[in-house]
C-alpha cells in the first residue's frame, strides 16, 4: 500500500493549513503515488473554493510537485481517469 498526501496552505491569514491523503491500496510506483496526489490537491483545492463565503473572490491555486513525469502526465491528460 501506498499514501498520497498533500498539505493545502490557504492564502486567507485566518485559515487553519489542511492535510489531506489517500490511501492507494495496492503496489505502487512513486510516478503514479504522485499522480494521485496532484488530483487529490486539485480536489481539495476545488472543496475548498465552494465552501468559501466570498464566492466573488478569485483565488490563484498553486501545486507543486518535483516530479516532472507526473506534473507532464497531469497537463497532457485531457479525459478524467478516476485513481
Amino acid at each position: 500500500m501506498c499514501c498520497a498526501a498533500v498539505i493545502i496552505l490557504p492564502l486567507d491569514t485566518e485559515a487553519k493549513e489542511m492535510e489531506v491523503f489517500e490511501v492507494i491500496p495496492r503496489i505502487t510506483d512513486s510516478i503514479e503515488a504522485e499522480i494521485t496526489a496532484i488530483a487529490v490537491a486539485l480536489e481539495a483545492a476545488s472543496e475548498l473554493h465552494r465552501s468559501s463565503t466570498d464566492s466573488c473572490k478569485k483565488e490563484n491555486v498553486i501545486i507543486l510537485s518535483d516530479c516532472k513525469s507526473a506534473i507532464t502526465t497531469a497537463i497532457q491528460t485531457t479525459e478524467i481517469i478516476p485513481y
